[in-house]
């Protein structure tokens, strides 16, 4: 379930609002102690029409403070430059599976990245951070090779790359490379 949040009828962020049993409630929770007032519109993909006047980069990231699962929060899968996110629940469950295992944190480096800041950073046309479904992973402390060992049992089917200082994982097509 993906939930578009608007302000002043413009799309400002994406909220993936259904991972580990987390309702609706609890976005709606993040906007009612932020003083906002809000309308939910019974649409799909849903969507909430904020109505009160804010600076929209700034709401963006007051609503990405949605803890996710119990090692990762929506704010570390925004996009640097716009506070905007879309993600994959799928992604982010494999990710504290691997953070379960491993029993250290995982930090994300780059999770979502808008069109700009993917073209900025040399991404692929096509990249699955463009999708919400990728991320670039490291773990302080632990061998790059060990993460590439994990990241190939939690995200077998999907895509895996392993650089000099961090490896990226996504949802997308099975694929594996060395960057």
């Amino acid at each position: 379930m993906q939930v578009y949040v608007y302000y002043d009828n413009k799309l400002v962020t994406v909220q993936a609002a259904l991972i580990e049993g987390r309702t609706w409630g609890r976005l709606a929770d993040v906007l009612e102690g932020l003083g906002y007032k809000w309308e939910w519109k019974e649409e799909k993909p849903y969507k909430l029409y904020i109505s009160q006047k804010q600076q929209s980069a700034m709401l963006g990231k007051q609503l990405n403070e949605v803890q996710l699962t119990k090692n990762f929060n929506l704010k570390e899968f925004m996009c640097p430059c716009c506070g905007c996110v879309k993600i994959d629940p799928e992604l982010v469950i494999r990710l504290q599976m691997m953070r379960n295992e491993l029993g250290k944190p995982i930090r994300i480096s780059s999770g979502y990245r808008c069109k700009e800041h993917n073209k900025k950073v040399g991404g692929a046309g096509s990249s699955q951070h463009l999708k919400g479904t990728a991320a670039d992973i490291c773990s302080p402390g632990v061998p790059i090779g060990d993460i590439y060992n994990l990241s190939l049992k939690y995200f077998d089917d999907g895509g895996i790359g392993r650089y000099t200082a961090h490896n990226h994982v996504d949802t997308g097509p099975k694929r594996r490379w060395v960057g």
